[in-house]
């Protein structure tokens, strides 16, 4: 097994040839994230880190993709979620981790283009309560967002919040100048990016997160960018459909919680 560079990424573009996954786009094409391959020439199996999440393509058969299932990156999360390109993966990776991985499911949304409805995504763009306001990610924003583990997906996959600001996009709800929701771009690829939604626990329930989304979409469309949507579960993508989006399927994922886990 062979960590890739920067610049080395593309070499997987066949191995996940299949991928829907925009954050495989956003390393494939150097954005963020680290890759791993059996073999730099004609590579036959690989991986891909985003975050906390890898994702696992190719040749399941071959002895290195054992290699690959088994590795987990070197960095400090308290747990790792493995998604396999199809069932062969998913049993190796049952096989390889037994019952340390655990299984769940994620929902994709379909990437159907501009399907959108402006006037409904301004008018959710609104309806925001009264003692908050939506701005624009900003320096203070994002420092605020990394602070705090319920918000650091807000920015946390870019190299640093200049990095972020250069190159990312978001919108945050606020309320006495703190931070009580955001949707921003988890990570970017040539022609869009991935969202990631959360609000604080004592502001859920009020649209905020709906709001933020809406602000978020609204302005990586006037861009050209396309705003792709991922789900971890049913409200997300309930709350995506509200949007404009349409659900594609489930699939299965796996939760690999490391030594320092404290759950």
């Amino acid at each position: 097994m062979i960590q890739l560079s920067k610049g080395q990424c593309h070499i997987l573009s066949k191995v996940f040839a299949h991928s829907e996954d925009t954050t495989v786009w956003s390393c494939l094409q150097g954005y963020t994230g680290t890759a791993w391959a059996d073999r730099t020439k004609d590579p036959r199996c690989g991986k891909i880190a985003v975050g906390n999440f890898c994702m696992l393509a190719g040749d399941p058969s071959l002895s290195e993709a054992r290699e690959i299932a088994a590795h987990l990156p070197e960095k400090n999360y308290t747990h790792w979620y493995f998604i396999g390109e199809n069932d062969s993966w998913n049993r190796l990776i049952e096989d390889v981790w037994g019952d340390k991985a655990e299984p769940f499911e994620r929902y994709a949304i379909k990437k159907e283009g501009d399907v959108f409805d402006r006037e409904t995504l301004r008018r959710y763009a609104q309806q925001v309560c009264a003692g908050y306001e939506i701005r624009p990610m900003d320096e203070e924003l994002c420092r605020q967002a990394m602070a705090q583990e319920w918000s650091q997906d807000a920015c946390g996959q870019f190299s640093s919040i200049d990095e972020y600001l250069k190159h990312g996009l978001g919108f945050a709800a606020v309320c006495n100048g703190e931070l009580a929701a955001e949707a921003s771009s988890y990570s970017i690829y040539d022609k869009g990016f991935e969202i990631t939604i959360a609000t604080k626990e004592e502001h859920r329930r009020r649209g905020l997160a709906r709001a933020c989304a809406a602000h978020l979409m609204l302005a990586g469309l006037e861009r050209g960018l396309y705003p792709a949507w991922d789900a971890k579960t049913m409200i997300s993508v309930q709350l995506s459909e509200q949007l404009g989006y349409h659900f594609d399927h489930p699939y299965r994922a796996y939760c690999i919680r490391t030594e320092n886990s404290q759950f």
